[in-house]
């Protein structure tokens, strides 16, 4: 059943797509009692190198990703995992003759790596763009530190629905103020990087999927380094969920979203399912008067934008098809961020495209 040969899809730009791994401490705050907060952050640039052979998909933590699967699965079923191929290679070096390049920061969803989203972030390096992904420690998940450690998903964000003590509106509000200062710190961290001279730090943007689409609206919010911002079905947290902002912006939505069945089976009460849905990025977009734009893509549902769907589709049946979800959201990405960071024509969002008959649009 799963010995099929899976690839991610290849980036369609004209780049090929290096990678650096940067392992940082946030000495203004504290992680288990002791200074300074962790950080794995992965680089992701234009590369001049053509590789001759592409290094395997999570390299560092297919382990733990078999591990987590392994609960369901035999380990026969899972043995292709293993010929999977990453199209970014580590430390390769910078095309610095077209430099300096716009930068875009991605936030992941909540307990997923960033490296989850290699088809999303790869593109856009090819496409000419850096891209600084953040996992957000004791919330993302595989993440392997250079010392061989794996830091946990914290007990109160892993039960999140079952937790006593508040309820998880509560949790996902205070849980975005530690991302919101991760990309902060990040953001005051990179100028002082080496590898930055060939970044156009005066061209920046910021996208994520999910709870990172919310920490990527926030952001674009309190941070006016970001000229533009992407939220993949993310529905909206923290004090300033419903405000709205200037900055250009995308929603892009699944037609599927969350129902009361849906909340049901994954062990949420209707009450709690009531009060995420509340938070639904259209209550924004609708307050919003110029540059924005919400797209809703027809069969899709939550985990669409992930790699998942394409890694694990050898093990069951998908009724939409996995690749097409991220090329459409991949054509989104380049058309949104092309016009507002490099100036250029926008294309399939100025207005109805025949080649994406299964997206709806709505402008502003």
């Amino acid at each position: 059943m799963a010995q099929a040969k899976i690839h991610l899809p290849q980036p369609t730009g004209s780049y090929n797509v290096g990678m650096k791994t940067y392992f940082l401490k946030d000495i203004s705050r504290f992680y288990n009692n002791q200074n300074g907060r962790p950080l794995l952050v992965h680089i992701y640039y234009p590369s001049r190198e053509t590789p001759k052979e592409y290094p395997p998909y999570l390299s560092d933590t297919m382990h733990l990703y078999k591990e987590k699967l392994l609960r369901t699965y035999n380990p026969k079923d899972l043995a292709y995992l293993d010929g999977i191929r990453d199209w970014a290679m580590p430390d390769a070096p910078m095309n610095t003759e077209d430099s300096p390049f716009p930068v875009l920061f991605f936030s992941p969803g909540f307990l997923m790596a960033a490296q989850l989203y290699s088809s999303l972030i790869e593109e856009m390096v090819s496409h000419g763009y850096v891209v600084v992904a953040i996992n957000h420690t004791d919330a993302c998940w595989p993440v392997m530190f250079p010392d061989g450690s794996c830091p946990i998903i914290l007990p109160e964000l892993a039960d999140i629905f079952s937790n006593k003590e508040r309820s998880c509106m509560q949790t996902f509000d205070m849980t975005q103020e530690t991302w919101i200062k991760d990309v902060e710190f990040v953001l005051s961290w990179l100028p002082s990087q080496s590898i930055t001279k060939s970044f156009d730090l005066s061209r920046m943007g910021i996208f994520g999927h999910s709870f990172g689409g919310s920490t990527a609206i926030e952001s674009s919010r309190r941070y006016d380094a970001f000229r533009a911002v992407v939220n993949l079905d993310g529905l909206l947290f923290g004090c300033n969920w419903d405000k709205t902002f200037e900055t250009p912006s995308l929603f892009v939505t699944a037609e599927k979203q969350l129902t009361h069945e849906d909340a049901i089976s994954a062990g949420l009460t209707i009450e709690q399912c009531d009060s995420l849905t509340a938070r639904n990025s259209k209550q924004v977009f609708d307050q919003l008067k110029n540059n924005s734009f919400y797209v809703t893509i027809k069969n899709a549902d939550h985990a669409t934008f992930v790699d998942s769907k394409i890694v694990k589709s050898p093990l069951f049946k998908n009724v939409f098809n996995p690749i097409r979800g991220i090329q459409i959201t991949r054509a989104l990405l380049v058309d949104f961020f092309d016009h507002y960071l490099k100036n250029k024509k926008m294309i399939i969002l100025k207005e109805q495209n025949s080649e994406f008959t299964d997206i709806l649009v709505d402008r502003k």
